[in-house]
């Protein structure tokens, strides 16, 4: 796993996101693929403020690329 950042609340977990490592044409990079938000906080932004912060880190460590591995309609 190259990544994962939990979201809290009075120490209550309320969302998730993974970034896995990927390889593409022997460069490694990183594959976001898991990103969950509890259903009541759903629809206000935590969950593109987890994939922000995720990338962020990720830029700043110098990954290469980030490609989004899922439903395409999950993850417009």
């Amino acid at each position: 796993m190259t990544l994962s950042l939990v979201a809290t609340l009075n120490g209550r977990v309320l969302g998730h996101v993974v970034y896995s490592p990927l390889t593409v044409n022997e460069v490694e990079g990183a594959g976001l693929g898991l990103m969950a938000v509890s259903p009541e906080h759903q629809r206000q932004g935590m969950g593109s403020k987890l994939v922000e912060a995720g990338s962020e880190r990720l830029e700043t460590s110098d990954c290469p690329f980030v490609i989004v591995v899922g439903r395409p309609n999950f993850y417009p």
